[in-house]
């Protein structure tokens, strides 16, 4: 009865087992391939998103940037962020004066908004 049974359905279990190890062992597939999703089929498409997203974050820190910091600058005599104010023989540029003020917020702005650092 049950015993019988129960032995017969190990017995086809292990021989489709085996078959399936055979199968392996000669190259075949065990699964099906999983089909691209729709970004990879379009030729990975989220990097693309990805990388316009990061562009587009960086376009607006940088605007943001500007803002901020545009009181200093008009504080501080300067037209904008890569213009030097200049005396006789001596220039500052306004990255100099954020750092001579020891204003750190000021000078990541600056750095964020695109300031040359090596002036």
């Amino acid at each position: 009865g049950d015993a019988a049974q129960a032995k017969s359905q190990r017995r086809a279990e292990a021989a489709a087992s085996s078959h399936l190890s055979a199968d392996a062992a000669a190259g075949a597939p065990e699964e099906a391939p999983v089909p691209p999703t729709d970004s990879e089929a379009r030729g990975g498409d989220g990097e693309a998103r990805r990388e316009r997203k990061r562009r587009n974050r960086t376009k607006a820190l940088k605007k943001k940037a500007k803002v901020e910091v545009q009181p200093f600058l008009t504080r501080h005599g300067f037209l904008n962020l890569k213009q030097p104010r200049r005396w006789l023989f001596r220039s500052s540029y306004p990255l100099h004066a954020a750092v001579r003020e020891k204003d750190a917020v000021i000078v990541r702005q600056l750095l964020v908004a695109r300031a040359n650092p090596s002036k």
